[in-house]
Formats: C-alpha cells, sequence, structure tokens
C-alpha cells in the first residue's frame, strides 16, 4: 500500500536548546513525513528561527498553552494523517515505518500509538521502559508479534499503552469527529483527547519504545506536581460525563491508582527494611 501522508504537529514555547534535536529525529525516519509544522508559542528565544532553518514550517499561536498551540498546528496540518510531537522529545528512526506497518495489518485503526522511553538530565543515553501490560492478556485485543489492536477500547485496556503527546498518530477523521483538545487543560490535555477519541475509534499499538520523553530541569518537578493535580480535574471530567470516554474508564483509573499507590506502599516498606538490615 502507497504511504499515507503524515504531518508532524510540534508546539514549541522558548525550546531552542531542544527543537533541533526533535526536527532532526523527524527528518531522519526511515519512511519520510510530508511536512513538519512547528507552532512558536509566543517564545522569546530563537525556537522559530532554527525550526524555519532546519526546514520545519513555522506558524505563530499568541493564545499561551500547549493546548492552543497544537490545536493551531492541527488547523494548519494538510495531510490526512497527524503525529503529535513535542518540542523537546525525539524519535526513533523507524517510528513511523512501525507504525505505518502496524496500519498495513490493522486498516481500520485511526489511532496509532506506541511505547516510549525516556532521556534522564544529564544522560545523553536513552533509557528503555518496560511493556506495562501483555496485549495477549487483553479481552477483545488482536495481537501479531508487537503489534495489537482494537475496534473497541474500553477500561479493563487501561495500561496497554501509555499514553503522551509523542507517541500518537491519528486520522484527521478524529479531530473531524472529536473537536480538539481542551485549552483549558494546562497539563494532561493529551490524555483527555485520547481518551475521548478512543471513546469512538479502532486504535493499534506498536510494543516498542519508538519515542523517547525527555525528562530536565524546565519541566520534571513543576510539571510533574501541576500533571497530578490536572489528571484529577480529568478523572473528574469522566465522572461527570462517562457517556464521553470509554465504557468503565473512570472505575479503571481509580483502581489503577490504588494499585499504583499499594506498589509505592511496598516499594517504601522495602527501602526501610534494607536500610535497617
Amino acid at each position: 500500500m502507497d504511504q499515507p501522508s503524515i504531518s508532524v504537529v510540534i508546539p514549541a514555547y522558548n525550546a531552542e536548546r531542544f527543537i533541533g534535536d526533535a526536527l532532526q529525529s523527524v527528518f531522519d525516519q526511515s519512511k519520510r513525513v510530508s511536512e513538519i509544522v512547528v507552532v512558536d508559542n509566543s517564545s522569546s528565544d530563537d525556537t522559530a528561527k532554527i525550526a524555519r532553518k532546519l526546514g520545519a514550517t513555522v506558524v505563530e499561536e499568541a493564545e499561551r498553552g500547549v493546548s492552543a498551540a497544537r490545536n493551531r498546528g492541527i488547523e494548519r496540518a494538510r495531510m490526512d494523517w497527524i503525529a503529535f510531537m513535542d518540542a523537546d522529545d525525539v524519535w526513533s528512526p523507524d517510528k513511523i515505518e512501525c507504525q505505518m506497518k502496524a496500519l498495513e495489518l490493522y486498516p481500520a485503526a485511526r489511532i496509532i500509538t506506541c511505547d516510549s522511553g525516556r532521556i534522564l538530565p544529564n544522560e545523553d543515553r536513552k533509557r528503555e521502559v518496560p511493556v506495562l501490560v501483555d496485549p495477549g492478556n487483553l479481552e477483545g485485543v488482536e495481537t501479531d508479534g508487537p503489534f495489537s489492536f482494537t475496534k473497541r477500547y474500553d477500561g479493563s485496556h487501561l495500561g496497554w499503552f501509555l499514553i503522551n503527546s509523542s507517541t500518537a498518530l491519528l486520522h484527521r477523521e478524529v479531530f473531524q469527529w472529536i473537536g480538539n483538545l481542551n485549552v483549558n487543560l494546562e497539563y494532561a490535555q493529551d490524555m483527555e483527547f485520547m481518551f475521548r477519541a478512543l471513546k469512538h475509534f479502532p486504535v493499534a499499538t506498536v510494543k516498542r519504545n519508538l519515542a523517547y520523553i525527555r525528562w530536565h530541569g524546565e519541566n520534571r518537578t513543576k510539571d510533574a506536581e501541576a500533571y497530578r493535580g490536572h489528571k484529577n480535574e480529568v478523572l473528574k471530567m469522566i465522572k461527570n460525563a462517562p457517556d464521553q470516554y470509554p465504557e468503565g474508564l473512570a472505575n479503571a483509573i481509580i483502581v489503577n491508582e490504588k494499585l499504583e499507590f499499594l506498589e509505592w506502599i511496598r516499594g517504601f516498606q522495602a527501602r526501610i527494611h534494607d536500610n535497617e538490615s
């Protein structure tokens, strides 16, 4: 099958330290994308200049916030498929190729994700993050090697793949059906948007770390605290309007958070025991 046309949308605010690496990782893809749209969100540094020099299309968005910037990029994007990316992250060279392989296997998919690793502060190497849930154990999920697919995502599938802004590849139909990202959420807006999309569209995923999320001093501590607060806000939104999200999602999130807390307690107790030994 001919490769579908793909736009990459990258919101950027004062990202001159990282935007070059992000763009280079897109240019290095084994399957080329059709266009790259960098949305400069009123940066005061050389983000836009660097992006233009490297060959990206740069558009301006005066309204502050990553959701407004990403929505502007979606509006500007011209291709059938839209890939999200953050300005401080990078892709593996075969990310798009693997996601296109998933689409060949599961042509009904309108959302294609992958797993993601991390780039930690003061480290050049990428850290792999283990897969959370084996999709072969999930009801209603088809698998073929590292590829998996379901026509109907529900709460029982939570943990099958992580949701972040640099893994998702979505068909334009998704935005036409459910609208854009919620500009009232400063954090976790990608989570809320993806859950709305998963309510309506089949999803395929690649169980490999094909995107790498950069943790650094500018985003790690403050963002982690804010993200937790906004994640609770998303949970409240899901509880208040359950028909807009996958079936059983709210209860699954609550159970998952309890399990994560118990796991944290076990780890904390183990560290105390080790210190006393």
